[in-house]
């Protein structure tokens, strides 16, 4: 969700419009009426491919979170130092402000159900804190002399 692609099938178009719109009203203040307006498809095509709008939400999530991750492990591949990796990342989150910013409100709803299903949930759970965490513990890593703990990573 935080790259702009070209949107052309019913399943892409409702998760790029509900990610607005979530990022814009939140989840209590979004309908699956506006989501299927703002799309071009009907309510049952919602319900259809997430079967609910709680669904539809952690699909959004999880796909923002694969893509974020794919993105920093890029970045991580990329880069010589802990430095660039962190100044990449950065220019990253500025070029994608709007989209981060939706993200992060996302992230901070209150009383949705955690996902359903058992590898939504891992991607989410993410042990190493958010996506790309691991990328950023392993430049550490490679930065400091002596093996740290993950708490020592954190730190």
């Amino acid at each position: 969700m935080l790259r702009k692609k070209p949107q052309s099938d019913t399943r892409a178009r409702i998760m790029e419009a509900a990610f607005e719109l979530f990022g814009r009203y939140g989840f209590d203040g979004t309908s699956i009426r506006q989501i299927a307006v703002q799309a071009e498809v009907n309510t049952a095509a919602i319900n259809y491919h997430f079967r609910s709008k709680e669904g539809l939400f952690w699909e959004i999530m999880v796909q923002t979170f694969i893509e974020l991750e794919a993105q920093i492990k890029l970045f991580f591949e990329e880069s010589k130092s802990l430095q660039e990796l962190s100044l990449k990342t950065f220019d990253y989150f500025l070029e994608e402000s709007y989209a981060l910013k939706n993200t992060m409100k996302m992230m901070l709803m209150e009383g949705i159900p955690l996902p359903d299903h058992p590898e939504q949930l891992a991607v989410i759970n993410n042990p190493m804190g958010p996506p790309g965490g691991q990328y950023f513990a392993q430049a550490v890593q490679k930065e400091i002399p002596y093996p740290l703990n993950r708490e020592g990573i954190f730190f």
